[in-house]
C-alpha cells in the first residue's frame, strides 16, 4: 500500500481514486471539537488473546482461532494494528501533525475502538449519543 500511494501522492485524480477505494472510502475528516479518547478497557483480554470475532464480540486465542470457521469478521489483532500504524505513519510523511479520528457511530465495536485510543487515535464523534 505504501509503495502505491508513494507513487500516487502528488497526483490528485489518482490518489482520489486511491483513497476511495479504501474502505469507507478513507472518510479523512475531522470534528474538531468532537475527538475526545475512547474510555473502554480491555486489557486483560489483549494480553491473553490474539483474534477479535466482530461477528460475537468475543476473544480467540490462537487454539481456538484455528478451530474457528476463519471468517473475514475475524480479525488479528496484530494486523489491525499493523495496518493502523502503516496508515498513519504513510500520511504523516506528508502531514507531520496527521492523526486518526475512527468512526465510533459506524464502528461501535467496543474492542476495536480501544485499539485505536491504546494508538493514539482519536473518536470521530458528531453527538452526545455517541
Amino acid at each position: 500500500m505504501e509503495n502505491k500511494f508513494q507513487k500516487i501522492k502528488n497526483n490528485i485524480p489518482e490518489l482520489i481514486m486511491f483513497l476511495k477505494a479504501l474502505p469507507k472510502g478513507a472518510d479523512l475528516h475531522n470534528h474538531s471539537l468532537g475527538g475526545s479518547y475512547a474510555e473502554f478497557v480491555y486489557e486483560d483480554a489483549v494480553k491473553k488473546n490474539s483474534y477479535y470475532d466482530l461477528r460475537n464480540n468475543v476473544f480467540l486465542n490462537d487454539i481456538e482461532y484455528e478451530k474457528s470457521d476463519k471468517n473475514l469478521q475475524i480479525i488479528s489483532i496484530d494486523e489491525f494494528k499493523k495496518n493502523y500504524m502503516d496508515l498513519l505513519e504513510t500520511f504523516r510523511e506528508i502531514y507531520p501533525k496527521y492523526n486518526i479520528a475512527y468512526s465510533y457511530k459506524t464502528n461501535y465495536t467496543p474492542y476495536i475502538c480501544e485499539i485505536v485510543k491504546e494508538l493514539g487515535g482519536y473518536a470521530e464523534v458528531v453527538s452526545d449519543m455517541e
